[in-house]
């Protein structure tokens, strides 16, 4: 081979491995840049994911708890205290409303119209049987009455005796009307015009008709009550008797008590009354406290440092400044403030659960 050949070949050569050269290094490049992009995206894929939420929300034997931090209840602005322990007189919540008297008015009206009607029957009556026994007497002796005089005394007897019997009959049609529509009682004070329904006619004394939640009773109605209007100071008031009908809006048992008119209350008025229903015992839920969900009442009890259970509370039998829990342990403490955002972090982990 000669020289010139030599050197061409050699060239072949270099150029050969400068083409190797460049392929391996692009081919390094290209496969850098996909493992790095590579990186990039599973990097991103990961700061994009969401982080799972700590677990606040447990339930066990139905019950539901909620776990936080002292960061969280912290800046939650929740505040506990201890349950007080209590034993008073239950009271049952019901619905007053203030009736207006003008019905019991006209119906006693006719009555007194029917009672005088009777009364003038009766006296004429009496009046016109004497006649008719004279005339019998003196028919019979034969002095001077003719059988004709006698007929006329006997027909004036028997009309008196008829329009007397209809003038009874109206005067029992409404005091039996005044029974079925206000009850026994008012319907014989009627009758009578004892002095509570005279007060009643005078509008000394207001008359208040008083019904039970549905599906509530009492065993026997308390005597008296505390009745209260909205923005105004309670008033006591006294029971009368049974009510013979409800509230049509209300569908409860009901019952009538009176309070006397120099306390504010007019016809027209509703009112929140508290019957008085026997002894509560347990321990004490501000009103403050309560939470309503699904239309009942719930509180929140504070089981250790960071938990909180929600426990039903019973409405039923309210006492003064609050209701009534049971079954909590003596030094319980309760969420006075800061229920709200554990009903929230309890609804957040449904809403987790269903997505």
């Amino acid at each position: 081979m000669t020289r010139s050949q030599q050197r061409l070949w050699a060239r072949r050569l270099l150029a050969g491995a400068l083409a190797v050269a460049i392929v391996g290094a692009v081919s390094a490049g290209v496969g850098f840049g996909y493992l790095s992009g590579r990186g990039e995206i599973t990097a991103e894929a990961e700061r994009d994911s969401p982080v799972a939420p700590p677990i606040r929300v447990t339930t066990a034997g139905g019950q539901t708890t909620v776990t936080l931090d002292d960061t969280e209840i912290q800046n939650g602005g929740i505040r506990t205290a201890a349950i007080e322990a209590v034993s008073g007189k239950a009271q049952i919540q019901a619905f007053g409303t203030v009736l207006d008297p003008q019905p019991l008015t006209d119906l006693s009206n006719n009555y007194t119209t029917a009672r005088d009607q009777l009364q003038t029957a009766e006296a004429k009556l009496a009046a016109s049987r004497l006649a008719y026994e004279r005339a019998q007497r003196l028919y019979q002796d034969q002095q001077n009455v003719s059988a004709a005089q006698l007929q006329t005394a006997e027909a004036a007897y028997r009309v008196d005796e008829a329009n007397t019997d209809t003038a009874r009959t109206q005067a029992e049609n409404i005091a039996s009307s005044a029974s079925q529509q206000w009850g026994t009682v008012l319907g014989a004070a009627l009758v009578s015009r004892s002095t509570m329904f005279l007060r009643l006619l005078a509008r000394q004394d207001v008359l208040i008709q008083v019904t039970l939640p549905p599906g509530q009773s009492v065993a026997s109605p308390p005597v008296n009550a505390t009745a209260q209007p909205a923005g105004s100071r309670p008033v006591t008031i006294s029971y009368v008797s049974p009510a013979p009908r409800t509230d049509t809006r209300i569908q409860g048992i009901s019952f009538y008590y009176i309070a006397p008119a120099a306390s504010g209350l007019l016809p027209g008025m509703n009112l929140n009354v508290m019957l008085p229903s026997g002894s509560n015992t347990g321990q004490l839920v501000p009103g403050s406290a309560v939470l309503w969900l699904d239309g009942r009442a719930w509180a929140w009890v504070k089981t250790s440092a960071h938990s909180f259970v929600r426990r039903p509370v019973a409405t039923d039998k309210p006492l003064a400044g609050g209701y009534v829990i049971q079954n909590i342990p003596i030094g319980s403490e309760l969420v006075m403030q800061g229920g709200q955002l554990l009903l929230s972090e309890e609804f957040r982990a449904q809403i987790q659960i269903e997505d």
